[in-house]
């Protein structure tokens, strides 16, 4: 499908999806990673530069004297806890310039005492950022049975590693905590130790959800578009720039992998829009169950005695209202607070198939980010959180004379779920608690932590409270809007893979041609640039080559309602949520002319979840060549085919990795082994890969 000089219109129109449901769990307490080398980007290691392509324009280069400030970021952890011994460090930037946050004012990131300059919440991250060091990790994954909630798991795939103090975890979920500094290279090198052969042997690939991976796009990490999967007993390693700063995670996006455990917390130390005392650790929150995730689609019975786990931890009796616990439980998720102070809360919802409402008892808070985009901060007392979506949350604490038992309810409501079947009344929402004591082992009683009142609608945050802090003002569209092309995903009872009941088809509504959308796991598009030749369920839409960096890109989502879409490679602008179902009539003109949509400082996210029954239009600006998945983060929805690519300027991404190039070469390496592992097993990919 070529859009040309087309208005880019991608109409879903999704019928409301009451079927697959899948979790999966940990034991233990997470914990933290720190990077065994911090490498100063000199001219002994510029050749990263060279091997990945990375723009010289980012200038990493430093100077001889090596000077420049190192300090323990405001947004880590207090000394002496895990994770806390990672300081941001900016050799290049010499003396002069110093650490600017402030427990008043986090605004400030960096600051020259002479000059006045400053790198702070308001500078365009996406031009220019601080000069980091490079953080190298290495993550191991392997198969390992995990309790999360009082129920073993044997299906886990989880991330091992090593301390730099010589500490060995093996295997842990969610998975380390990876932390970097705005500005800074991260070099993380993936080894797949999953068994070669039997029901846990999988290949694997890793997604930095929300990062821009701008120029960098070999490293986003979907196999059968910027790699092959990494077999097992193979190893790869990503390399790109930190630009963006604040929450997100890194997954696995080999099919339905990350469900069952390849997933863990990513930091991206920067600025902050709302004044705190003290960070807490990332917050994950996830759907969990007790059979594989491919299990679970693929055998059409959903998650086996499912619940919910924050960083981890659950209580599967609680949650179910039974007593079914086949292993000890794990102690209740809490945090400790002190009277008066204000807390960072981040908090990222990974989970296979559920939204979550989160709040905390007789707590308010002021919501300052949402995904990787900091935000004018507002104040709610709950907010809905969708699958892939993050939101970074400041908490006032009660004063000392407010707290009564001094314990409080945090809470994870499923604002919507396939399959997930929860307890009579409300004991099974009440996922971790606050407290201030920090000895009590008490749960809060009904007389101090009581719910706030809260619509489970689930409808994405109102746009009128997403305010950027860092403006953006929307062109106009590149494309035509009076020959726009319909793109439909729709489903169909006739499916072409071989375990599924219903799958999402790509529909062509002028030539009212249909194909299931499925990526080639040994023939990725990174290798095909030149001329990439898109076999039909690929689906792969083209963006026109007289596109500049400076052009944008319109679509339109419609009648999505329950599919939280994520666009990989961009931040997408919401230029107009509509409140009724969509008509090609409804759009003659796009920014600045049409006055109804927002163009000056539009809400912007990587995530968005539509209204069911409306659309929304949101906006991108073609500066990233490469092809990028955009797709349904409802594992089974994506695995079924609700996804296409976007093939943005493929001639001068294909002039970026030409064939013989170090990261061409390293690609071919990784799928010759990913093809001999594919032959000796003999298996049949049977859904749509990612």
């Amino acid at each position: 499908m070529k859009l040309v000089e087309r208005f880019w219109t991608t109409v879903t129109v999704v019928v409301n999806w009451f079927t697959l449901s899948p979790f999966d769990v940990p034991d233990g307490p997470q914990f933290a990673i720190t990077p065994k080398i911090d490498t100063i980007y000199t001219a002994e290691n510029i050749h990263i530069q060279n091997l990945y392509n990375i723009d010289p324009a980012l200038k990493y280069e430093i100077s001889s004297d090596g000077h420049g400030p190192r300090f323990r970021p405001p947004t880590g952890r207090p000394k002496g806890l895990p994770g806390s011994d990672l300081k941001c460090k900016y050799p290049s930037l010499g003396p002069d310039w110093i650490p600017c946050s402030t427990a008043a004012n986090r605004e400030c990131w960096l600051r020259n005492t002479k000059t006045g300059e400053q790198y702070n919440i308001t500078t365009d991250y996406e031009k220019i950022t601080p000069p980091g060091v490079v953080r190298d990790y290495t993550l191991v994954l392997s198969n390992k049975t995990i309790n999360a909630d009082g129920m073993e798991f044997p299906y886990g795939k989880v991330f091992s590693y090593d301390f730099p103090e010589g500490e060995n975890f093996d295997g842990t979920f969610p998975g380390p905590w990876i932390q970097a500094c705005w500005g800074d290279i991260l070099n993380v090198t993936v080894y797949n130790k999953l068994p070669y052969t039997g029901v846990n042997s999988n290949g694997t690939s890793i997604h930095w959800h929300g990062l821009r991976q701008l120029d960098t796009m070999q490293f986003d990490g979907v196999n059968g578009i910027t790699q092959c999967p990494i077999a097992p007993g193979d190893h790869f390693t990503y390399t790109f720039p930190v630009l963006q700063y604040g929450s997100t995670w890194y997954h696995s996006h080999y099919s339905m992998q990350y469900a069952d455990g390849t997933q863990g917390p990513l930091t991206l130390h920067g600025p902050t829009s709302a004044p705190f005392d003290h960070p807490l650790y990332p917050l994950i929150i996830t759907d969990w169950g007790h059979n594989s995730a491919f299990a679970a689609t693929y055998r059409k019975i959903g998650l086996k005695t499912p619940s919910i786990v924050l960083n981890g931890r659950g209580n599967i009796n609680r949650f179910s209202g039974k007593n079914i616990n086949t292993t000890v439980i794990p102690d209740t998720y809490h945090v400790t607070f002190e009277p008066g102070k204000r807390y960072l809360v981040r908090i990222i919802n990974t989970a296979f198939e559920t939204g979550f409402t989160f709040s905390i008892d007789g707590h308010k808070f002021d919501v300052v980010q949402n995904d990787l985009v900091p935000i004018e901060p507002y104040t709610t007392n709950s907010i809905v959180v969708h699958i892939g979506q993050r939101y970074n949350i400041v908490v006032q604490a009660k004063e000392k004379s407010e707290i009564g038992d001094g314990n409080f309810w945090i809470r994870t409501t499923t604002c919507y779920t396939r399959s997930i079947q929860h307890g009579p009344g409300d004991d099974w929402m009440k996922t971790g608690i606050v407290r201030y004591n920090n000895q009590s082992t008490d749960d809060p009683t009904d007389r101090t932590s009581k719910p706030w009142p809260f619509s489970q609608i689930c409808d994405d945050e109102p746009l009128g409270n997403i305010r950027p802090k860092h403006n953006w003002t929307v062109g106009p569209s590149k494309n035509s809007i009076t020959q726009g092309e319909n793109i439909a995903l729709d489903r169909t009872s006739n499916p072409t893979y071989i375990h599924a009941s219903l799958l999402w088809n790509i529909k062509e509504t002028k030539s009212n041609s249909e194909q299931n959308f499925q990526i080639h796991y040994n023939d990725p598009i990174f290798l095909r640039l030149a001329d990439p030749k898109p076999r039909p369920e690929e689906v792969v839409v083209y963006s026109s080559e007289n596109y500049t960096a400076n052009d944008w890109a319109y679509i339109v989502i419609a009648d999505a309602g329950g599919h939280p879409i994520h666009l990989h490679g961009h931040d997408f602008a919401v230029v107009y949520q509509s409140d009724k179902s969509f008509s090609p009539d409804d759009i003659k003109s796009t920014c600045p002319d049409n006055k109804n949509f927002r163009c000056d400082n539009p809400p912007r996210r990587d995530v968005i979840m539509p209204h069911s029954g409306t659309y929304v239009v949101i906006a991108f600006k073609t500066d990233n060549p490469g092809s990028w998945l955009m797709h349904c983060h409802i594992a089974s929805h994506a695995g079924a085919g609700l996804d296409l690519q976007i093939l943005e300027r493929p001639q001068e991404a294909a002039a970026m990795w030409p064939p013989g190039s170090l990261a061409f070469v390293e690609t071919q390496r990784v799928c010759k082994n990913w093809e001999k592992w594919w032959d000796d097993i003999k298996i049949v990919q049977d859904d749509s890969g990612v």
